[in-house]
């Protein structure tokens, strides 16, 4: 399990598995774990219409990368590269609180996919082991993780 932190996106969890001995490869699925409701029958052009006002972007990401990195006793950092899909959904208000929950509602997401670079490093203790990894490029972030090893 592993649990990215970036203040600007909405809660997000992941998994991680790496196989290897001296030579290790580490392979992270990062997910939200929160959904966004919207509508996606609502264009830009109705919300003009209706006059309702934009609030804020929603924002959630998922990523999927792969890494190698060589083993140093209990430590084994490594470095990897993959993919991003961030997903930002536009807020607006309805003053006549027909859509959404107390008037706000979204609609369709931006969907931005993009690589992305991981570095980070496990920490292995006996049975337990520890991950810290860092996201860089489209949407940075940090994870830290705990597994098993078997």
């Amino acid at each position: 399990m592993t649990f990215p932190v970036n203040q600007n996106y909405d809660m997000s969890m992941g998994v991680y598995y790496s196989v290897g001995g001296e030579n290790l490869f580490v392979a992270t699925y990062k997910f939200p774990i929160t959904t966004i409701d919207f509508y996606d029958n609502i264009s830009l052009s109705d919300i003009n219409s209706w006059g309702d006002k934009f609030v804020k972007y929603d924002k959630n990401f998922s990523e999927f990368t792969i890494g190698y990195g060589k083993r140093f006793d209990n430590v084994s950092p490594y470095f990897g590269f993959g993919l991003i899909s961030e997903r930002i959904y536009p807020r607006y208000f309805d003053d006549l609180y027909i859509l959404g929950y107390n008037g706000s509602y979204n609609i369709s997401p931006i969907i931005n996919r993009s690589g992305q670079i991981v570095v980070g490093s496990m920490i292995d203790f006996d049975f337990l082991n520890l991950n810290l990894s860092v996201s860089l490029l489209r949407v940075p972030n940090v994870s830290f993780g705990f597994g098993f090893n078997f």
